[in-house]
């Protein structure tokens, strides 16, 4: 399953992706990094640096090409 993280680079959205990637999902991490840390992102995760109010940036997070299948 492809698995959307919103926050996934601070502390709980990190644990809930590592699990989720370890549980054989696909998972694509979506986090502006203002209180997060890119380091915490797990590595296999697919990550993209944006703010969730930059409606233009959220639109092609979804797209197909940034979404890993």
């Amino acid at each position: 399953m492809n698995i959307f993280v919103t926050g996934g680079a601070g502390y709980i959205g990190s644990v809930t992706a590592e699990a989720l990637l370890k549980a054989g999902h696909s998972v694509t991490i979506y986090d502006s990094l203002l209180t997060g840390h890119r380091a915490a992102v797990p590595e296999g995760a697919h990550f993209i640096q944006a703010d969730l109010g930059q409606a233009k940036a959220l639109r092609s997070a979804f797209s197909s090409e940034n979404i890993r299948q």
